[in-house]
């Protein structure tokens, strides 16, 4: 006849077995799969460049034009206003050439201005710089978040233009009334050109 103490010592025996195999099984039902395992990736970026559309008009003696121009590309590295014009009365007797201002506005509030009489005027506006190739340890959501962290919404949205002319000294209907101008806008920004797992 089996004693009491034998049949609590077996049962104990009986319990640890379960409990061991249980736990084996879990481990083999939760490990990871291979294609699960982390990798490392090459992450690559490329430059893009973007033009919006040309502004042609005329502008009087004193006054000013203004132009809103909206962006909405993420990621941007630099925004450039190019005006350029010819004085439509240049001076015969005295060497007077207009002035033309251009005033830009940025989304942020920030202000560039210059002026100049050349017959072209540039502003680039720099906003940032194209992230370097990198090398990511780990899963593809590590990756995405990685590609998040460098996405930058700086210089979207509305940007204010405004063009004035200060014409040349004028004698009754002789006088310079303005001048005709051309304004062109150019913005460059950067994308993911690649993201390559690695061989290991």
């Amino acid at each position: 006849m089996v004693s009491k103490d034998m049949m609590v010592a077996i049962a104990g025996i009986v319990i640890l077995v379960v409990a061991m195999v249980g736990i084996f099984s879990w481990e083999g039902e939760y490990a990871p799969s291979e294609g699960e395992k982390e990798k490392t990736y090459l992450i690559r970026w490329g430059e893009r460049n973007g033009i919006l559309s040309a502004e042609e008009e005329w502008t009087g003696d004193g006054d000013t034009t203004t132009i809103i121009k909206t962006i909405n590309e993420k990621n941007l590295t630099m925004v450039k206003f190019e005006l350029s014009w010819e004085d439509d009365r240049p001076g015969r007797i005295f060497s007077h050439l207009d002035n033309l201002k251009m005033e830009i506005t940025s989304p942020t509030g920030k202000v560039y201005s210059k002026n100049d009489t050349s017959g072209s005027i540039e502003i680039t506006a720099y906003l940032g710089e194209k992230p370097e190739d990198t090398e990511i340890k780990g899963s593809m959501d590590d990756v995405n978040s990685t590609l998040e962290n460098y996405t930058s919404e700086n210089g979207i949205g509305e940007w204010k233009i405004e063009i004035s002319v200060d014409a040349k000294p004028h004698f009754l209907w002789f006088g310079d009334k303005g001048n005709d101008w051309k304004l062109e806008v150019s913005y460059s920004y950067y994308e993911v050109s690649m993201v390559q797992p690695m061989s290991s």
